[in-house]
């Protein structure tokens, strides 16, 4: 399912969109952006799953994006979407289960539409 905002994950899930990210302002400026982010996204990968991935079933295909950070030519902004990645028979460390989708599709879209949200958390602001 492709979720496009919080509002929507909040509404099929029956959260309240108000209180769903809690206030960051006790933590360090430079990371509140990221912690922010970071619920976000969860929060939509939630939603946008019909069930919780099962890291014992090595028949249950999972997939991620996979960023790329590095500025060159080909990457002027120097942040954008590689790849995306399916992974079935193992917890892999760097693929972790709150990001992770049941098709290529849906981690494609996710990681492309929500592209900032991916930034905001994965890039330290200078």
């Amino acid at each position: 399912m492709h979720i496009q905002s919080l509002e929507q994950a909040c509404e099929r899930r029956g959260w309240d969109a108000k209180t769903v990210i809690p206030d960051m302002s006790c933590y360090p400026e430079k990371h509140r952006a990221a912690l922010a982010a970071a619920a976000e996204m969860i929060l939509i990968t939630d939603a946008s799953r019909e069930k919780d991935p099962d890291w014992n079933d090595g028949d249950e295909e999972k997939y991620t994006g996979w960023m790329d950070m590095e500025v060159d030519e080909n990457n002027p902004s120097g942040f954008r979407l590689d790849d995306v990645g399916c992974y079935s028979t193992c917890a892999f460390a760097g693929l972790g289960s709150r990001l992770c989708f049941e098709s290529d599709d849906d981690a494609r879209y996710h990681f492309t539409q929500h592209l900032p949200k991916m930034r905001a958390m994965m890039v330290i602001p200078k």
